[in-house]
């Protein structure tokens, strides 16, 4: 969503054309190396698989793959799948700013501090309205009965979502590409600077020197290395993981 969202901005008969835009919160997409990497520490053989779920079946649900003879499935917890598949976010993930969805409709998330992980249930979603396009799809859905909401302020949607703290951080990342004179991306009409000012200097230092570093260990200042295949597991985390 985030993509054709930015587009959307940029070109009003674009964001005419579109119907409801839907996202969700994202601290960022692990790759495909992560999943196969955490097949295998299940021992679990590819060929074998008929399907799998990242979460679902309660809240947070967990890691669940079911064998093709539909006899056997492994389970992992969420705790323990997602502690590990974290860690292999791209780089291009730790230097997006669309963490809330901020040019969608309506954007939804976890409400991550009512986690419990000694239970499952039925758990609940943060829902932000943010045209009066999604306003009023979503009474809508209320009048329907579809959903049931009640107000929350936004203090509890930040403490919801901690990982999204890291956004602040964006501005510091991108200035370290800078520095070691790659190419970055543009994201018109956030106050990325803004955020990166109101940080502590020691940590405007340690993310920005911390880039730099990542770059120069990985090789990523090479032409080649930076536009390879992103699912090159070198350019994946725990090597670019963030402090």
């Amino acid at each position: 969503a985030a993509t054709v969202c930015q587009l959307a901005t940029e070109k009003v008969e674009l964001g005419e054309k579109l119907g409801v835009v839907l996202s969700f919160f994202c601290a960022g997409t692990p790759s495909t190396r992560a999943t196969l990497d955490l097949l295998d520490s299940m021992d679990i053989p590819r060929e074998e698989i008929d399907t799998l779920r990242y979460r679902g079946e309660g809240w947070p649900g967990g890691f669940k793959v079911r064998y093709r003879n539909r006899e056997k499935e492994k389970f992992m917890t969420y705790k323990d799948s997602w502690g590990t598949i974290n860690r292999y976010r791209p780089l291009r993930c730790t230097i997006c700013p669309h963490g809330l969805g901020r040019v969608a409709d309506l954007s939804c998330g976890d409400a991550w501090n009512d986690y419990d992980d000694t239970r499952q249930d039925e758990g609940q979603s943060i829902v932000l309205v943010r045209t009066e396009r999604g306003r009023r799809i979503l009474h809508g859905a209320i009048e329907a009965g579809y959903v049931t909401l009640s107000r929350i302020t936004p203090q509890q949607v930040v403490d919801a979502q901690p990982l999204l703290q890291r956004r602040r951080d964006v501005f510091a990342r991108i200035l370290g590409m800078k520095l070691c004179l790659l190419p970055t991306p543009s994201f018109p009409n956030f106050s990325l600077l803004r955020s990166w000012k109101n940080l502590p200097l020691k940590r405007k230092l340690r993310i920005t020197s911390g880039t730099v570093r990542r770059v120069l260990t990985r090789g990523l200042w090479k032409r080649k290395q930076y536009f390879t295949d992103p699912e090159d597991p070198s350019l994946m985390d725990p090597a670019l993981r963030e402090d």
